[in-house]
């Protein structure tokens, strides 16, 4: 009978362990799959016509501020370190040793009111444990969080009937080795001999259910030309749609831009790297355009006259980037007032040269369009 009862302990203990031993192993996988964070961890604020998904970069950027009668113009910087868990729980912590105690308690006050519970990040498959450190910068008479935090990914928006909407992910293909539409078309549109190397467009709409649609292509183009785009188009298999910040699925519209050059189609961007050809974009001191924005607004001081008027707004600016790596051709496209437009002019006028577009192996001249946002809390 003992020896009856030791081995049912036994084997009691032995189940207990591999239990243990299966949820320590559950906990591993998961902290390894958030690299592949989607979506960071949001809540959802009112707008007019609806609500919008905002993290918590965004919402301390809308409303982080100084105290009244702060007058100090020395920078400061905070670090706000937050963790939430798969069911939209979270806290953080203030790190500030070298910042003033009346910045940190506005720190302190604004993140008492955010709410309790976010919705979770999203990887592939569910929600996940999520981990991130925000800076906050203090820059009299600005104060902003410069990014979204290390772990997130960048957004980007898209104009709709219904108005901007803060996606996730554009359409793709559900094949691996041709995932985007450029490397569709360069493998299935084989060009008639003789055409001319020239830049064109095709423009499309993806569905909510993945299928290629209402396709338009550059009338300028030879009929020829034109048909071939049109089949290859037409062959294009039902893709990925494109999503949202909430992962839900939404249609999709776009112009995509086009190199035709000897025989083959080839995606052409002045904003990406294409790896099919010897292409190179401009950089600036190796970086790239958001670089050079975060370098222009570390630099920019608000206009004691527009502050004191608490005019603010965007600046948009486009520039060209020459075949010597020169800034020139500067126009101002935007601005709510010429002494913030010249605040911009003067930033940029103390920049140094650029590294060169390169494109087919010779430098190239390329146009950028750089906004700069003013606001006064």
């Amino acid at each position: 009978m003992n020896l009856y009862v030791a081995i049912l302990k036994w084997i009691f203990c032995l189940l207990l362990f591999l239990v243990m031993v299966s949820a320590a192993a559950k906990k591993v996988v998961k902290w390894q799959e958030q690299s592949q964070v989607l979506r960071p961890p949001v809540v959802m604020e009112p707008v007019e016509g609806g609500m919008v998904p905002v993290t918590l970069g965004d919402w301390l950027d809308k409303r982080i501020s100084f105290p009244q009668d702060y007058r100090d113009t020395t920078r400061r910087k905070a670090r706000v370190v937050y963790a939430v868990d798969r069911m939209g729980k979270w806290n953080y912590s203030i790190l500030a040793e070298e910042t003033p105690v009346e910045l940190k308690e506005v720190l302190e006050h604004l993140l008492m009111k955010f709410p309790s519970r976010m919705i979770a990040a999203i990887d592939y498959n569910s929600y996940v444990n999520f981990t991130d450190t925000l800076q906050v910068v203090w820059e009299y008479p600005q104060c902003y969080v410069p990014g979204e935090g290390r772990g997130v990914p960048k957004p980007f928006y898209m104009e709709t009937p219904e108005g901007v909407v803060k996606m996730l992910s554009k359409p793709t293909l559900k094949e691996k080795k041709l995932s985007s539409l450029p490397s569709w078309l360069k493998k299935y549109a084989a060009l008639p001999d003789g055409v001319a190397d020239r830049t064109t467009w095709v423009a499309y709409t993806v569905t909510k259910e993945g299928g290629v649609s209402e396709v338009a292509v550059d009338p300028t183009l030879s009929e020829e030309v034109q048909r071939v785009l049109r089949c290859a188009m037409d062959s294009v298999p039902r893709m990925k749609p494109a999503r949202t910040w909430l992962r839900e699925p939404v249609a999709f519209r776009d112009s995509l831009p086009l190199l035709l050059r000897d025989g083959r189609v080839y995606y052409y961007s002045e904003g990406e790297v294409s790896r099919n050809m010897d292409e190179r974009f401009p950089a600036y001191e190796g970086g790239w355009l958001s670089d050079f924005r975060r370098w222009v607004m570390e630099r920019i001081r608000y206009p004691q006259q527009e502050a004191k008027d608490r005019v603010q707004g965007r600046v948009l600016v486009s520039f060209v980037v020459d075949k010597t790596g020169e800034m020139v051709d500067i126009r101002v496209r935007l601005t709510p007032s010429m002494a913030l437009a010249d605040e911009v002019l003067r930033v940029l006028s103390q920049s140094n040269a650029w590294t060169p577009g390169i494109l087919f192996g010779k430098p190239v001249r390329v146009r950028y369009t750089l906004p700069i946002d003013f606001r006064i809390p």
